[in-house]
C-alpha cells in the first residue's frame, strides 16, 4: 500500500518540477521537454496526481531515501512509467547494462558448464523482461527472488534503488542471499534451494538520477524439479512427518527415525539416463531412487520440517574400491552439537549405523569442500568431539547381514563384517547376485558353477529371463531360465538360426532329423539345413526331406547316393514292387528300389505293361511271358 502512495507522490513531484521549469527556461526549451510525452501519457500522469485527503495524511508518515528529497526521487514501477521517466532524465544522467551467468558447482563436475548454461537458453533467459517492477532495497530484492526460487519460478524481474553504482557482483550477491542457509532456514529454502537449482542468469540495466541508481534486473533459473513436483514433494514430506509423529520426539530420535526411513525406502540410482532429477529430494521421496544428493536433500528437508537444525555437506568420499568420488552427506544437531550422517552409505536391505551421528574423527573417507571448513562455518555449526551414543546400537548393528548398497556398489555382509574372501552367489529379494571378494561384480557376464548348478550371470546377477545359447570356453551351451539345462535335446533358435542341442550342448557333428513343435527338421552339422532335399536315415528308417523339413505327403522316387528309392508318404517303402511315375516316365521298382535290370511285364492298375531296363517301353510290340503265360504286347502294354 505504501509503495502505491509513494508512487503518487513521486509522479506529482515530477509534474510540479515540470511546471517550475516552465517558468524558468525559454519557451523553446519547454517545448523540447514536453515533446517526449505523448498526449495520452500526459493525460494519464495528470489523472494519477489526484490524491485523496486520507491518502495525503497517510503519506505524511513516509520517509524519503536518505540524502534525496521525496520531490526529487523518480519512481519507475512499470515499463510505461519508465518511458515517461526517461523523458525527464537530464543530459548528465547515464544508462548502462550488466549480465552474469552462473552454474551450480554441485552439478558442474557431473554435467559440465556448457550443458548447464544451455538449459538457460531453453528457459528463455534471452527473452526481454515483460513484468513491471517496483524499486526497493537490496534486502527486498533478495526476498522477492527467494520467494520465486521456492516456488520454482523460471523468470522473475526485480527493481532495485541503490546509492552505490551497480555491477554484476551485486546481482550475484542477491542470488547468493536468496539461497543462503542459516538458523532461520526451513524445509523450503536454504540448502533445499542450494541443492535444487542447476544454473541461473541475470541481466540488468540501470540509470542514475540525482545520485541514485535505478536498477532493473531479470533472473532466469533452471531447476532439477518443476513447480508441480515441488508441490507434490512438500505435501509428501508434511504427510510423512505427521505420520511418523516426529515433532513430538526428542532431537536424537527424530534424526534416527528419518535416517531409518530413508535408508530402508530409498535405493541408489545407478542409471545413466535418468537426468538431473535423480539428484533431488523428489526423486528420493517419490521415486524411491536417487543419488547421494537426493538422499541428503530429503534428509535435510525432513529434519527441517520436524524442527531439527541440519545442513547439507558436499565434498569427496573414498568408496570401497578405493576410488575418490564427489559425495554429499549431512550434519545434524542434538543439543547444539552437530554430528555427521550419511544416509547414502548406510542405506541397504538392512538399516545400519556405520555413518550415523559420527564425529569427524570417526567418520572416515569423507572430506568436506572448503566452504564447510571455514572458521565462520565451524563456529555456526560446531561439531561434537565424540560420536553420539546410540540406544540399542548393538541390536541394530546385528541387523547388518546380506547385500548392502553403499551408494556405488553392493557389499556382502555377515554379522556386520564384509565378506571380502567370499566369491559366489548371494540371494536377496529373490534375485541371485554374483559376489566376488565380498562385492557384487556388476561387470561379470558368464556361466558360473555354484553348488553343482551352472548359472548364467549377466551384469552381476542371474538372469532368470534368459533362454538361449551361450558360448563358454569354446563350446555353446543351452541356457533355460538362467540355468544350464543338461537334459535338453532338440532345436533352439539363436540369432535367427536353428541349432541342434544334445544334452545341453550344441552338437556340431549331428546330421539327421530332429522334431520341434510337432514337425521334423533336417539338421546338417548342428543346424537346420533349409536347402536340403533328399533322403536321411533316422532310427533305422529312411525319410524324405524337402527344403529342410520332412514331407509326409511325398510319394515317388528319390535319388540317394546314386540309387533311386521309392518313397511312400514321406519314407522309403521297402515293400513296394510295381510301377511309379517320375518326371513323366514310368519306372519299375522292386523292393523299394528302382530295378534298372528288369525286363518283362508288370501289372499296374489291372494292366500289364512291358518294362525294359527298368522303365516302361512304349515302343515295344511283340510277345512277353508273365507268370508262365505268353502275352502279345502292342505299344508297350498288353491290349
Amino acid at each position: 500500500m505504501k509503495r502505491g502512495f509513494i508512487r503518487h507522490i513521486m509522479i506529482s513531484a515530477i509534474v510540479t518540477m515540470m511546471f517550475l521549469m516552465s517558468q524558468l527556461v525559454a519557451a523553446s526549451e519547454i517545448e523540447s521537454i514536453t515533446e517526449s510525452f505523448t498526449e495520452e501519457e500526459i493525460e494519464t500522469e495528470t489523472e494519477v496526481t489526484a490524491v485523496s485527503l486520507a491518502e495525503q495524511e497517510e503519506m505524511s508518515d513516509l520517509v524519503p531515501v536518505e540524502g534525496t528529497a521525496a520531490a526529487e526521487m523518480p519512481v519507475v514501477d512499470s515499463f510505461e512509467t519508465e518511458a515517461v521517466m526517461a523523458a525527464a532524465i537530464s543530459e548528465t544522467d547515464t544508462v548502462d547494462s550488466m549480465e552474469v551467468i552462473s552454474v551450480n558447482p554441485m552439478f558442474e563436475a557431473i554435467y559440465g558448464r556448457a550443458y548447464l548454461e544451455s538449459l538457460l537458453t531453453a528457459a528463455g533467459a534471452g527473452d526481454p523482461m515483460t513484468a513491471a517492477v517496483t524499486y526497493g532495497t537490496q534486502e527486498e530484492a533478495v526476498a522477492i527472488l527467494k520467494a520465486a526460487l521456492m516456488e520454482r519460478t523460471t523468470s522473475v524481474s526485480i527493481g532495485l534503488l541503490s546509492a552505490s553504482k551497480p555491477s554484476s557482483s551485486m546481482m550475484s550477491e542477491i542470488f547468493q542471499g536468496a539461497i543462503a542457509c542459516d538458523s532461520g532456514s526451513g524445509s523450503y529454502d536454504g540448502d533445499a534451494l542450494r541443492s535444487d537449482y542447476l544454473s541461473w542468469k541475470a541481466s540488468g540495466s540501470y540509470y542514475t538520477r540525482s545520485g541514485q541508481y535505478y536498477i532493473t534486473m531479470k533472473f532466469t533459473v533452471v531447476y532439477c524439479t518443476t513447480a508441480e513436483q515441488e508441490t507434490v514433494l512438500r505435501a509428501a514430506i508434511t504427510s510423512k512427518v505427521e505420520e511418523m509423529n516426529l515433532k513430538s520426539l526428542p532431537e536424537d530420535e527424530i534424526i534416527r527415525e528419518i535416517h531409518d526411513f530413508i535408508c530402508s525406502t530409498v535405493s541408489y540410482d545407478h542409471s545413466t539416463d535418468s537426468g538431473t532429477l535423480k539428484h533431488s529430494a523428489y526423486a528420493a521421496m517419490i521415486n524411491k531412487k536417487a543419488v547421494c544428493q537426493g538422499y541428503t536433500s530429503l534428509f535435510y528437508r525432513m529434519c527441517r520440517e520436524a524442527g531439527v537444525s541440519v545442513r547439507m555437506i558436499t565434498g569427496v568420499g573414498i568408496n570401497n574400491s578405493g576410488e575418490t568420488e564427489d559425495h554429499a552427506w549431512n550434519i545434524a544437531s542434538v543439543s547444539g552439537k552437530y554430528y555427521n550422517v550419511d544416509t547414502t552409505w548406510d542405506a541397504g536391505s538392512s538399516v545400519r549405523y556405520t555413518y550415523f551421528m559420527k564425529s569427524d574423527a570417526e567418520f572416515p573417507n569423507h572430506t568436506r569442500d572448503d566452504e564447510y571448513l571455514t572458521e565462520s562455518f565451524q563456529q555456526s555449526y560446531p561439531m561434537s568431539a565424540s560420536s553420539y551414543a546410540l540406544k540399542d546400537s548393538s541390536e541394530n548393528e546385528a541387523k547388518l547381514n546380506g547385500l548392502v548398497d553403499t551408494g556405488n556398489q553392493l557389499v556382502y555382509y555377515v554379522d556386520n563384517a564384509i565378506q571380502s574372501s567370499y566369491t559366489g552367489l548371494v540371494t536377496q529379494d529373490n534375485v541371485m547376485y554374483y559376489v566376488e571378494n565380498g562385492v557384487v561384480n556388476t561387470g561379470f557376464t558368464s556361466l558360473l558353477k555354484f553348488e553343482g548348478t551352472w548359472y548364467y550371470i549377466e551384469a552381476g546377477k542371474v538372469n532368470t529371463g534368459f533362454t538361449s545359447l551361450f558360448k563358454y570356453n569354446g563350446a555353446w551351451y543351452y541356457i533355460e531360465n538362467g540355468k544350464l539345462n543338461w537334459n535338453f535335446t532338440g532345436l533352439t533358435k539363436y540369432n535367427g538360426v536353428w541349432y541342434y542341442v544334445r544334452g545341453g550342448v550344441l552338437d556340431w557333428n549331428y546330421s539327421g532329423l530332429c522334431k520341434n513343435n510337432g514337425m521334423w527338421f533336417y539338421v546338417g552339422n548342428g543346424q537346420v539345413d533349409w536347402n536340403f532335399t533328399g533322403l536321411t536315415k533316422y532310427c533305422g528308417a529312411w525319410f524324405y526331406v524337402a527344403g529342410g523339413m520332412l514331407d509326409w505327403n511325398y510319394t515317388g522316387l528319390c535319388k540317394n547316393n546314386g540309387m533311386w528309392f521309392y518313397v511312400g508318404n514321406g519314407q522309403v517303402d521297402w515293400n513296394f514292387t510295381g510301377l511309379t511315375k517320375y518326371c513323366g516316365v514310368w519306372f519299375y521298382v522292386a523292393g523299394g528300389m528302382l530295378d534298372w535290370n528288369y525286363i518283362g511285364l508288370c501289372v499296374n492298375n489291372g494292366v500289364l505293361y512291358y518294362v525294359s531296363n527298368g522303365q516302361v517301353n512304349w515302343n515295344y510290340t511283340g510277345t512277353a511271358i508273365y507268370n508262365g503265360v505268353t502275352y502279345n504286347v502292342v505299344g508297350g502294354y498288353v491290349r
